[in-house]
């Protein structure tokens, strides 16, 4: 159901792809199911979720991609869903030399998240063009170059996101 999306400012800012999930009864369990194109970290209410870095590792991106799985603790109310982008392999001048329409140009997200709550009743919150992106303090990165963060940068601006191809038979 999840579609990829991608942001719609230049292309130079590292995105942060954001969604508010807003829980009106007792959650069971919520898991995500998610991959990017670029590296990137989920947070959820301003605090990571997982310990693992460089998400999600290295592709061989005209062949295959690899998606994560991570429970989530969802709180009743608002719950700010966010996942922050940087350049990784697939925008690193290091990284593998593939064909696609998207390669070096833009981050690409795709996203599900599963929610079953306690009285046996399911919900789905998908990628899709209901998610908005801001852009994040990074204003560069790089797998060996490291990265620099600058804190004088106004994050608050949402903008829409836009659907983009991506092949999901290789996931």
């Amino acid at each position: 159901k999840g579609k990829f999306i991608t942001h719609t400012f230049e292309e130079n800012a590292h995105p942060i792809f954001v969604k508010n999930i807003n829980i009106k009864k007792e959650v069971k369990r919520a898991r995500l199911y998610a991959t990017g194109l670029g590296v990137y970290e989920i947070y959820l209410n301003n605090k990571k979720v997982g310990d693992e870095y460089l998400l999600p590792g290295i592709h061989a991106y005209d062949s295959w991609l690899q998606y994560q799985t991570f429970e989530l603790d969802l709180s009743l109310g608002n719950n700010l869903f966010e996942a922050r982008f940087g350049d990784g392999w697939y925008k690193s001048r290091y990284g593998l030399k593939t064909k696609g329409p998207q390669r070096d140009k833009e981050h690409v997200f795709i996203g599900e998240v599963y929610i079953e709550y306690q009285d046996g009743s399911f919900e789905l919150v998908a990628t899709d063009l209901d998610w908005q992106v801001k852009k994040g303090k990074v204003v560069f990165d790089d797998i060996y170059d490291g990265e620099i963060y600058d804190t004088t940068l106004d994050d608050s601006e949402l903008f829409p996101v836009k659907e983009t191809y991506f092949d999901k038979n290789l996931l």
